[in-house]
C-alpha cells in the first residue's frame, strides 16, 4: 500500500538504502514503502543533489515540494528503525556522529 503524507502536519520522513537500487522509506520511523530504483543511479553522478524538488533534463527541478523543510541529514550509513526515531528528537543530532556527513538543521 502507498502512504499519503497527512496535510498541515510535521512527519520525519527518512530513506534508507539497503542495496544498491532498493531504498527503505520511513515515516516517523515507521516503515512505509519500499521503492526499487531502475535504469539511473539512486543519486546523481554529476555531484547535483536537489532538495526539496526532483531533477529532470540537466537536473532543473520540475516537481517542486510544496512543504517546509526543517532538517536535513545525509549519512553514509544505513540507520536503523530505532535510530530512526532518536533522531527525530529535538536537539538529539549534534552534527557529529559518525557516519552523518551532511547535516542542515533549518533553525531560522
Amino acid at each position: 500500500s502507498s502512504y499519503v503524507l497527512p496535510l498541515d502536519t510535521w512527519v520525519f520522513l527518512s530513506a534508507v538504502s539497503s542495496t544498491v537500487n532498493n531504498w527503505l522509506i520511513y515515516a516517523n520511523g515507521v516503515l512505509r514503502s519500499t521503492v526499487v530504483v531502475t535504469g539511473a543511479a539512486p543519486l546523481p553522478v554529476d555531484g547535483k543533489f536537489i532538495i526539496g524538488g526532483r531533477g529532470g533534463a540537466n537536473n532543473n527541478a520540475n516537481g517542486n515540494l510544496a512543504a517546509r523543510i526543517d532538517n536535513v541529514m545525509l549519512w553514509n550509513v544505513a540507520r536503523t528503525p530505532s535510530e530512526l526515531a532518536s533522531d527525530m528528537v529535538p536537539g538529539a543530532i549534534t552534527g557529529f556522529e559518525a557516519g552523518l556527513k551532511i547535516f542542515l538543521p533549518f533553525n531560522e
